[in-house]
């Protein structure tokens, strides 16, 4: 985000900016300390609104989701496994159980 800004206004607001849209320099200034403050105080802080989000996201994707897409391809190995090999495992294919050893 504060790359994006700084590119906006280089390329656009700063005084010799290459495709400057006429911002008088009173205003450039304003602008350039305003992403300045927003750089160093403002956006950090905001980045700190999403950490309980982000800590929900992990913990479900650690205890729910990620365990299930495990299981889930366990499951579908074992399954095509025995499927391409039944003379290899006669009588496996048609009763299979995955338990949770815990």
């Amino acid at each position: 985000m504060a790359t994006a800004l700084g590119s906006i206004h280089s390329d656009f607001i700063a005084s010799g900016a290459a495709s400057s849209v006429g911002v008088p320099p009173s205003i450039s200034k304003k602008v350039s300390s305003d992403l300045r403050e927003a750089t160093h105080s403002t956006l950090p802080r905001l980045e700190s609104l999403f950490t309980p989000a982000q800590q929900y996201v992990e913990q479900v994707l650690a205890s729910d989701i990620y365990p299930r897409f495990v299981r889930h391809q366990i499951t579908t190995a074992a399954t095509l496994a025995m499927a391409s090999h039944r003379e290899r495992f006669k009588g496996l294919g048609d009763c299979f159980v995955l338990t949770d050893p815990q």
